[in-house]
């Protein structure tokens, strides 16, 4: 698939990522960063994408009860004590955020009991 996938090296809170993107796959960053970052984020990507595009934040999310699923919670806890601001995050919270990006609801699949995805569609 080298043909069909890039990466690109660089700083995801200070560099250009491009544009003209069909799927963005955002794994394992959302927890390391404040509110505001992710919310930055999401909306780069939302930048970077074709319509019809697709995002998909991976990440340690917890349940809409804020400490459930226990990993997740505990991951949160240890973001808290690691990070200036990072955090796990609801699934929830998260979703809202890429709606305000200009995404489709995004559907949440459970990858394992303690990881889960987003992903989204980019509205026309």
């Amino acid at each position: 698939v080298g043909g069909r996938v890039q990466t690109r090296a660089g700083n995801f809170l200070q560099d250009d990522i491009g544009q003209g993107y069909d799927f963005i796959w955002m794994a394992n960053i959302l927890h390391s960063h404040s509110d505001a970052q992710c919310q930055f984020l999401i909306g780069k990507a939302a930048k970077a994408l074709v319509p019809g595009g697709q995002l998909a934040v991976v990440d340690f999310f917890l349940n809409d009860d804020g400490y459930t699923p226990l990993s997740a919670a505990l991951f949160g806890v240890h973001m808290l004590a690691v990070t200036a601001a990072g955090r796990a995050y609801k699934h929830s919270e998260v979703a809202d955020w890429m709606q305000a990006a200009g995404f489709s609801p995004p559907e949440l699949r459970r990858i394992n009991e303690n990881s889960s995805f987003l992903i989204g569609t980019k509205q026309k």
